[in-house]
């Protein structure tokens, strides 16, 4: 895993088999805003907005990280990545036999991926799920609006709405 710490470096921890916790971009001079991982693989976005992966590149999912555009976001799945520019669309690079890196042109405020799908959240609340549907995992999402969180793990996704209620779906989801 991977965090931000309180002066915005990046710090992660785990197996590094493929250099996802140690290559990380050192004397970038860039704080960092956002972080996530894959895999074996990690990215993350600076304060300048830009995207930096480093890790297994299998599927292209580090050496294709987009540059000229500007992100506040990154969601990692299982050998693709995504960014949520800062016009709210999202780029996705990496893997794609599911469509997993094929995302809608939906504006979304927030982005999270799971194994082989990733999901948005737009600014009204409503869900909209991309790539590999097994275990319901994309149609499966709520189809309400109104809500104001997402979360996706390999196989199920959890959104919480308004009110405070969780509403999980995919593999497992009355367990997860």
């Amino acid at each position: 895993g991977c965090l931000i710490d309180g002066d915005e470096d990046i710090l992660c921890w785990g197996a590094d088999d493929e250099g996802q916790v140690s290559d990380i971009p050192s004397g970038s001079g860039y704080d960092w805003v956002s972080v996530s991982t894959g895999q074996a693989h990690s990215c993350g976005v600076t304060d300048e907005k830009y995207v930096w992966c480093w890790g297994w590149d299998h599927q292209l999912q580090v050496s294709d990280a987009p540059n000229g555009a500007k992100y506040t976001q990154v969601a990692l799945g299982d050998q693709f990545s995504c960014a949520l520019a800062t016009t709210s669309r999202v780029d996705c690079w990496g893997r794609n036999d599911a469509d997993q890196s094929s995302p809608p042109s939906t504006r979304f405020d927030t982005i999270d991926a799971g194994f082989e799908f990733a999901c948005g959240l737009t600014s009204d609340g409503e869900i909209e799920c991309w790539g590999s549907d097994s275990f319901s995992k994309r149609d499966g999402a709520p189809t309400t609006a109104n809500n104001t969180a997402i979360a996706l793990g390999s196989y199920h996704g959890c959104a919480i709405d308004e009110n405070g209620e969780i509403d999980c779906w995919g593999c497992s989801a009355s367990n997860s």
